[in-house]
């Protein structure tokens, strides 16, 4: 595809600053910054973390609806009325970590043309058709989350350039075309 004779090949970008404050010497603030550049997640970024196994979400524990007395409650059709589980601890801790996975590969994504930004975890080879490589991107992005959290960054700095990351895959100006809609 092409508009108005080109192919948008490059990405929308952005420069966030990460501020460390610390007392200075003569009772001001000294602080240090660091600037990171944030790229846009590219297009399928969904369908790459499915193929890759980081979107399998957990299914929660059915159990059984009972009434007062203890005995269990029946559809008019004789099927035993169930319920997720939402508060079991297993279905918890999975989520956390399918959430952490995803959160630690996009952060990752959004800050792949940052040279000076370097994860000691590779990505391994492969989308992730077979089980094998599967577990290979679940391990690469255990071991991005791991990095990612003694990186120093709190979570909610991660969240800011998470924000910041996404909002850089839509960047059409919706006030300038809601003018243009209005018009006609």
């Amino acid at each position: 595809m092409r508009i108005r004779g080109k192919v948008l090949d490059r990405p929308n970008q952005a420069t966030a600053t990460i501020v460390r404050a610390a007392p200075g010497t003569d009772g001001e603030t000294d602080a240090e910054r660091f600037d990171v550049l944030l790229t846009a997640l590219p297009m399928g970024w969904l369908r790459l973390l499915r193929s890759r196994g980081l979107s399998d979400w957990p299914q929660p524990k059915k159990e059984y609806v009972k009434d007062d007395e203890g005995r269990p409650l029946f559809n008019k059709d004789g099927t035993a009325v169930t319920q997720d589980k939402m508060d079991d601890p297993k279905y918890q801790h999975s989520l956390m970590k399918v959430g952490r996975r995803q959160r630690a590969v996009t952060l990752a994504e959004h800050l792949r043309c940052d040279e000076n930004v370097v994860f000691d975890a590779k990505p391994p080879q492969g989308d992730g058709a077979d089980d094998e490589t599967k577990k290979a991107w679940i391990a690469y992005a255990e071991a991005l989350a791991a990095e990612i959290e003694g990186s120093g960054l709190t979570d909610e700095e991660v969240q800011s350039l998470l924000d910041i990351g996404q909002k850089l895959g839509s960047r059409i100006d919706v006030e300038d075309r809601l003018k243009d809609f209005l018009s006609m």
